[in-house]
């Protein structure tokens, strides 16, 4: 059993160590040590070996805690940062311990363990601070994000999303008729069968312009951006991707497309044609009718 836990701890880069109350005496194993940057030789046992090497900024905060577990607790879990004692280096520890107590409650002794989490939280910093990133990019240029679970066959929307189809948190159940009603009725078979392509025929990327039609009758115009995840197999697992309303460039769109309608209607009427100079490139350009002039 003793062999098996050493395994364990070494397989999980974990440190052992134990306090005994009554001696007020700490034992500390060997990666204990390398935890904290200390050798055999200048570990004295003491209380102070733990409490000097705790960085200024958690010491109270860390003692309290622990002092608060030897009264009243009878396990807890603790994280906070230390100075290694070979390099200075900060490093962010997390401990959890068992207390043990006689029949009276008195504390004997109080068994841990302890590991070094600095690379985890590190990256958990830096994934926040890119979330937050992508985040204000993502209100930036009004774009939502969404997911789509293939195997449960569920979608997932945030809010911004929620909000492009006129939805609150709760309205969109996720399920695959919730997303086919919100299509208009003339892109919803287009809309469905151009994702079905996506899925089926081993694309990794997608993008679809559709329009919806709110629960308060509002027609609007959005553009997705997909991606395809797949396993290892190449079966698609998931989708993620991105939306935006557009409606407001599609009209102007549409706005333009019948100005220029109307234009050429109302100079076919006519004798005149068209031209048209670039003087920066040099460039002339004539319109279908110049020739016959």
């Amino acid at each position: 059993l003793n062999e098996r836990f050493k395994l364990a701890t070494r397989a999980a880069a974990l440190g052992v160590w134990e306090w005994d109350a009554v001696r007020q005496r700490q034992l500390w194993g060997t990666r204990t040590l390398e935890i904290y940057g200390l050798s055999p030789e200048k570990f004295k046992g003491t209380r102070e070996d733990w409490i000097d090497r705790l960085h200024p900024e958690d010491a109270e905060r860390t003692r309290a805690a622990i002092h608060e577990a030897f009264v009243n607790a009878d396990s807890y879990e603790l994280e906070f940062r230390i100075r290694r004692a070979n390099d200075g280096q900060v490093r962010t520890l997390q401990t959890r311990a068992i207390v043990q107590r006689d029949a009276q409650r008195n504390l004997l002794r109080v068994t841990g363990t302890e590991r070094d989490v600095t690379d985890e939280r590190e990256a958990t910093q830096r994934m926040k601070v890119l979330n937050e990133r992508l985040g204000l990019a993502l209100r930036s240029s009004n774009y939502g994000v969404w997911e789509y679970d293939i195997a449960a066959g569920k979608r997932y929307w945030d809010d911004r999303v929620l909000e492009m189809y006129g939805l609150r948190p709760g309205e969109f159940d996720g399920s695959e008729t919730a997303w086919q009603l919100t299509f208009h009725i003339e892109d919803r078979q287009r809309g469905i069968e151009h994702v079905r392509r996506a899925i089926e025929s081993g694309a990794s990327d997608y993008d679809l312009q559709f329009r919806i039609v709110r629960p308060d009758g509002t027609i609007r115009h959005l553009e997705a951006h997909g991606h395809v995840q797949r396993d290892n197999q190449g079966r698609a697992t998931r989708l993620v991707g991105l939306s935006r309303d557009v409606t407001d460039r599609r009209q102007l769109e549409q706005a333009l497309e019948i100005a220029e309608h109307r234009w050429q209607l109302a100079i076919e009427g006519t004798n005149d044609s068209i031209w048209d100079w670039d003087i920066t490139t040099g460039q002339v350009f004539h319109d279908a009718r110049w020739p016959r002039l």
